[in-house]
Parts: structure tokens; C-alpha cells; sequence
């Protein structure tokens, strides 16, 4: 028996995730939250840790790669600051 390796994709960012869905709206509607919510996330690129299951559950439906240890490996990641 041959197996192949799978190489799940590698996300560095919280907007990567949510680009996936090609528009807030859609991404809104798969996880039952307002628009300007999801709209925010993006904005911040940050998705709450209150929303990641119903991120992965979403993801999964639409056949995105996304896995719970991918969210917290985002999250953990040294953010880059601004200048202002």
C-alpha cells in the first residue's frame, strides 16, 4: 500500500482564513454572524476564539482546509504593530 502525503495549506493570518470565502456576507451567513461583525474581523484580522468552532464547522461544509490548531497557531503568532 502507497501513501501519500497530504500537505494541509499553511494560513499565516486570520484574514487569510477569512478570504477564503470570497466575501463577508458569505462567511456571515455560513457562521450565523452580522456582516459588520465578520467585516471587523477582517478589518482587525482577528477572528475570537468564541467563533473558531463555528469557523472550522463552516470551513469543513465548503471543503476549506481550516482546523482548529491552525486558528490557535494564528493566534499565538508575534503580531506585527503599525507605525503610526
Amino acid at each position: 500500500m502507497r501513501y501519500v502525503a497530504y500537505r494541509m495549506p499553511m494560513y499565516k493570518t486570520f484574514r487569510q482564513i477569512i478570504d477564503l470565502w470570497g466575501s463577508y456576507a458569505t462567511l456571515a451567513s455560513d457562521v450565523g454572524e452580522a456582516y459588520v461583525t465578520v467585516q471587523q474581523w477582517s478589518h482587525r484580522n482577528r477572528i475570537p476564539s468564541r467563533a473558531w468552532l463555528k469557523v472550522v464547522s463552516a470551513a469543513d461544509a465548503r471543503g476549506f482546509a481550516v482546523t482548529l490548531e491552525m486558528l490557535a497557531e494564528i493566534d499565538a503568532a508575534p503580531r506585527k504593530t503599525e507605525a503610526a
